[in-house]
């Protein structure tokens, strides 16, 4: 359980009250609540039940699951789709950021109707606008659909890579995204110095490392330029997030990706247990950092078996942590 756990219980109990004082005209618009008509229609639906909040959450869950499992299933590597979500904590954050998590599943799952073989673009506009329903951010991914007309320049990412690594060094994107959310009119209410911005210079590029070097073996070994292309905007939107939790929210469209193309490299390449070895050793030195520091950058996380969560139910975001 995470910090969006406590969040996400007190907005469904607003929500409760709101829709039976106020009725669902003003509930559900979308400007009042800050959230999508579509979660509000869950609260609604469970309301009269006493623990609303894990109906709702179970919902969106078994959506979740249902749409991975229908992309790995087209993509023909369940499997291996699974494990790397598991070691990439995908699966982890999905108990907690559901309403993005859903978005994410159907835009993995949309990305089929984008390959060669199988594009409709109508559909996989229907599919987005479906993710956008349950996640606002999602509607920015119709950007996707011009990555198909580049033709990777890999010796091009590589230097765009590493430039913007070395900005990193420096602290420029902190500065940036500081400047940034500064003058933003809907993110500035959000902007918290301790908590949003950070100097992103540690294991974390070790994992864009990894992503990095797949983009570029995917492309080698079965020239897909998609893949490649939603890799490549996804390392530089980490970098550039500098620890800042919405930017890094946008780079986890791209980079969830990893899903779908180390699996295939994986099962198209003649050295892949090399291959997969690196990989284990290389996100395992990340998943040190997330697991067993039980910490996400920053934000330690808890569950529901823990001594912690039986003595109180949430644990406020300004919890003084030992």
């Amino acid at each position: 359980i995470g910090f969006d756990y406590e969040i996400y219980y007190k907005d469904i109990q607003a929500l409760k009250s709101a829709l039976d004082w106020y009725g669902a005209e003003y509930v559900f618009n979308v400007f009042e609540t800050r959230l999508e008509p579509t979660f509000v229609f869950f609260v609604w639906l469970f309301k009269g039940f006493t623990h609303t909040y894990a109906y709702v959450f179970a919902v969106y869950s078994m959506l979740t699951i249902y749409f991975w499992y229908k992309a790995f299933k087209d993509n023909n590597t369940v499997f291996w789709s699974f494990f790397v979500l598991i070691v990439l904590l995908y699966v982890f954050n999905s108990f907690d950021q559901i309403r993005q998590a859903l978005a994410m599943s159907i835009f993995l799952y949309s990305l089929k109707f984008l390959r060669e073989e199988t594009k409709n673009i109508k559909k996989y506009s229907l599919y987005i606008l479906l993710a956008s329903a349950f996640h606002l951010s999602a509607i920015l991914m119709f950007v996707v659909i011009l990555f198909t007309r580049f033709k990777p320049r890999i010796k091009l990412y590589l230097t765009i890579i590493v430039a913007c690594y070395a900005l990193g060094l420096v602290g420029f994107w902190s500065n940036f995204i500081l400047l940034f959310f500064e003058y933003s009119f809907f993110y500035a209410q959000y902007m918290d110095l301790d908590t949003q911005i950070a100097t992103n210079t540690g294991r974390g590029y070790i994992y864009t490392a990894i992503v990095a070097m797949y983009s570029i073996l995917m492309y080698l070994t079965r020239k897909d330029r998609l893949y490649t292309n939603i890799l490549f905007v996804g390392i530089i939107l980490f970098i550039v997030a500098s620890g800042n939790l919405n930017v890094n929210r946008i780079a986890n469209y791209f980079l969830i990706v990893n899903a779908l193309s180390v699996p295939l490299y994986l099962k198209y390449s003649r050295k892949r247990n090399f291959v997969l070895a690196l990989f284990l050793v290389l996100v395992m030195q990340f998943e040190v950092r997330m697991v067993i520091s039980e910490c996400s950058g920053c934000i330690p996380y808890d569950y529901i078996g823990s001594e912690n969560f039986e003595r109180s139910r949430l644990r406020p975001r300004d919890h003084q942590w030992e």
